[in-house]
């Protein structure tokens, strides 16, 4: 009896383990470059992108979301401060929502909620920019230069040192500091970081 009260404990830990390591941070999966430059999507307005082509820009950013994720919900003002700072230095911003069963109508909603309707907005539903750069968790930012050269991914800045531990103010601001580099024409110092969030959950 003992021994079966035992088993029953260690496989309440086991699944209470899996579960908290859902919505966890994460290393992403390091490529260096994306799969194709010229992969094309449509936006949510219906119009083709590709999110992988410069078209003048120095660089194309995408950042990786879940509408129901609140640590990529509690940077929404960030967003939104970072497309104004850098799409006159010619970054290009691409707001990628990666949730399979989300809507076009409940995704739009979300964004005027947020203040994010100025954002290029993409619902990557298949994850076919998700499987491109690598991306591993939400949010998350993936910088990319010429070529499809991944020049920076992860986080956006170190507000959460751990899921649900905010430090109440970021203290590195490491997606600015690389977009600042690159807008400069100079390498990125640090062009890999941690980013912590909710898992993007594999199709």
């Amino acid at each position: 009896m003992i021994r079966m009260r035992r088993q029953t404990t260690l496989l309440l830990l086991l699944s209470l383990f899996s579960l908290c390591t859902s919505s966890i941070g994460a290393e992403t999966k390091d490529k260096t470059r994306v799969d194709s430059v010229s992969l094309s999507i449509k936006d949510v307005k219906g119009v083709a992108q590709t999110p992988f082509d410069l078209k003048g820009a120095v660089a194309s950013v995408l950042i990786f979301v879940m509408h129901d994720c609140p640590i990529s919900n509690a940077y929404a003002r960030e967003l939104e401060r970072l497309r104004r700072d850098y799409g006159p230095k010619r970054i290009r911003f691409q707001l990628v929502f990666v949730d399979s069963d989300l809507t076009v109508a409940a995704l739009e909603k979300h964004n005027s909620e947020y203040g994010l309707t100025n954002h290029t907005t993409i619902l990557d539903s298949t994850h076919a920019l998700v499987k491109a750069t690598g991306a591993t968790v939400t949010p998350e930012a993936v910088v990319v230069g010429a070529n499809g050269k991944i020049l920076y991914r992860g986080r956006i800045d170190n507000l959460y040192s751990a899921w649900g531990k905010s430090r109440g103010q970021a203290t590195e601001k490491d997606l600015r500091q690389a977009l600042d580099a690159v807008v400069k024409g100079k390498a990125v110092t640090n062009s890999r970081t941690k980013a912590i969030g909710c898992y993007i959950p594999t199709n």
